[in-house]
């Protein structure tokens, strides 16, 4: 079953895939990509735990708009709670990303 609440015209998602590259130093188009360097999937983790968090996106529907599949998702989950426990860099550019979608 597919939903369009997480349609790429969607205001929030234009507003995140704005700011996201600002806060963690990439293109959308990498976020998107099969790419795994670190500062992509940080990227990915971040933008995945807000749609999930703040939007209550299910991990179907955020699997779907970035194009991974759905346990790739829960992955991202898992790695944003851990990059903001231990990495402080990360946990800065989070903030800024909080920061700019204000």
């Amino acid at each position: 079953m597919y939903t369009k609440i997480l349609h790429k015209h969607n205001p929030y998602i234009k507003q995140l895939k704005k700011n996201l590259p600002a806060a963690f130093h990439v293109y959308w188009e990498d976020v998107i990509s099969k790419n795994k360097s670190r500062n992509i999937t940080d990227a990915r983790a971040a933008f995945a735990y807000c749609l999930y968090n703040y939007w209550q996106a299910s991990q179907s529907q955020i699997a779907a708009t970035i194009g991974i599949k759905q346990a790739a998702v829960s992955k991202l989950l898992k790695k944003h709670q851990d990059l903001i426990q231990f990495d402080e860099n990360y946990k800065q550019k989070f903030a800024l990303f909080l920061h700019l979608l204000e």
